[in-house]
């Protein structure tokens, strides 16, 4: 079974060999999925603090309250690793 890395860096390799994208179109549409396969790879926040935490895909800043402990970004839907809070 391919992983999303391995779906991701098949995809870039596909836009940087020209002869597998003859179209901006093409470019443009494989770049949207690679964008959206690296958004299902869990990321560590960044900066957290007690009131809040920062995305590390749209730098977003998220209330902690409201927010933390939540798998997703709830502005731009990046997956969120919170493992090492847990430890």
């Amino acid at each position: 079974m391919t992983t999303k890395e391995e779906a991701i860096a098949t995809l870039r390799y596909l836009v940087a060999n020209e002869k597998h994208c003859r179209t901006q179109k093409d470019i443009e549409m494989l770049t949207i999925c690679i964008d959206s396969l690296d958004k299902q790879i869990p990321k560590k926040p960044l900066d957290v603090h007690l009131d809040d935490w920062t995305c590390p895909n749209c730098f977003s800043e998220c209330n902690a309250d409201e927010h933390r402990g939540d798998d997703y970004c709830p502005i731009c839907g990046q997956a969120i690793d919170w493992s090492a809070e847990d430890e």
